[in-house]
């Protein structure tokens, strides 16, 4: 597949944002464009309550989430997502500034390093998107 198709396949996929950090939403909304992704098809959530009142809302292909979110562990919000039948199937990333991250709750489909190194930002995403890389 050429960038153009993967651009073209990329699309019309929707991607919910969770990170209460503008910039670091502003960034990943920069990333999510430069795969393809149309602007209108990010959705922002600031918290894990606003996480999962959106991810009922509209059928999303992935959910990027940090793993520092204020109030609740992000892998209780995680869990929380998982569990409602309407979104169980969502592939959910992590974020994190950490050099190295482990998923210990195993609840993530992959997590990703800060800063993003937007090739493997590409490359995961599609990978994931495309059912490539699912780990549960």
């Amino acid at each position: 597949m050429n960038q153009q198709e993967k651009n073209n396949w990329m699309r019309d996929k929707k991607i919910l944002v969770v990170d209460d950090t503008e910039i670091n939403v502003q960034l990943t909304k920069i990333y999510l464009k430069r795969t393809g992704i149309k602007g209108e098809n990010i959705v922002v959530a600031i918290d894990w309550l606003d996480a999962v009142e959106k991810s009922t809302q509209a059928l999303f292909d992935l959910i990027l989430m940090d793993v520092n979110l204020p109030w609740i562990n992000w892998s209780e919000a995680s869990k929380i997502i998982k569990s409602n039948p309407k979104t169980s199937k969502i592939p959910i990333i992590g974020f994190t500034a950490a050099d190295r991250y482990i998923d210990t709750e195993n609840v993530f489909n992959d997590v990703i390093i800060r800063p993003i190194n937007k090739e493997v930002f590409s490359v995961r995403l599609l990978e994931i998107l495309n059912g490539q890389h699912i780990k549960n």
